[in-house]
């Protein structure tokens, strides 16, 4: 192991854990925190919970879908000052509380992380002025093969980098919340069914995670009555893969 990987792996919080952490550096506005994870693990879905907990509004960008001068708004021509100027464009919020998610920004191209850092930093990048919005990264890990670059040290040095990591308790809480099928919550939380939540593989087109998961359930509703049936079964497999379906099937004839 080395001293990276030994860092990595003390440096982690379950969903529960970050929520916390989350409201504590939201009540102060820093440090801002850059949370890595696996690719659905929930990330963006915590920060979701932290802005619902605390009854502020959120807004959520993908990094990837933005360019910088689209960060910095729309530039036009002052003819009477005769200088270059940016406008802001419309879905650039600027408010006095409440969150700015920006999402998979390692998977950004540098000038685009570039841009947003400014607006971590400085809360503005050009003509955009985010006012009181607390900013909170998130992103995939670049050894999960799933795109992501690691930041640029200068970049990188800003945040507060918090490591998720999956933990059945936490998502068995979430999951009864949010009414995720009950034969899901169940398996999920047998001892053959817990490995299964997170069962993340970097070699894999598809992998069991909690957003695929509620992907099964969501099936699991619309094919209410025939839950084992092939069909069912195929479309379960698009979304966790066979082995993981097979396993689950397999233990929803027994339940039943």
């Amino acid at each position: 192991m080395t001293q990276t990987q030994g860092i990595e792996e003390i440096a982690t919080v379950t969903p529960d854990e970050l929520l916390k952490v989350l409201t504590k550096m939201y009540a102060q506005k820093n440090p801002k925190p850059f949370i890595k994870g696996t690719p659905g693990l929930g990330k963006t879905s915590v920060c979701y919970q932290l802005a619902e907990k605390l009854g502020i509004p959120r807004f959520t960008f993908q990094a990837t879908l933005y360019d910088p001068t689209e960060i910095k708004g729309l530039p036009i021509f002052d003819h009477d000052k005769n200088i270059a100027r940016f406008l802001p464009f419309e879905d650039m919020p600027s408010m006095d509380e409440g969150l700015l998610i920006i999402d998979d920004l390692p998977h950004a191209p540098t000038q685009t992380q570039n841009a947003f850092m400014r607006l971590v930093l400085e809360g503005q990048a050009g003509a955009w002025n985010i006012g009181g919005l607390f900013p909170i990264a998130t992103g995939n890990r670049a050894l999960d093969r799933a795109g992501a670059k690691d930041l640029q040290t200068a970049i990188a040095d800003r945040f507060c980098h918090i490591n998720l990591v999956a933990d059945n308790q936490s998502w068995r809480k979430w999951a009864i919340g949010a009414n995720v099928h009950p034969s899901v919550v169940a398996y999920l939380g047998t001892p053959l069914g817990k490995e299964w939540l997170n069962h993340f593989d970097p070699s894999q087109q598809i992998s069991a995670t909690p957003r695929s998961w509620e992907m099964v359930s969501h099936i699991l509703k619309a094919f209410d009555g025939e839950p084992t049936s092939g069909l069912v079964r195929t479309a379960m497999m698009g979304c966790v893969g066979q082995e993981a379906t097979l396993k689950f099937t397999g233990w929803m004839k027994y339940y039943d």
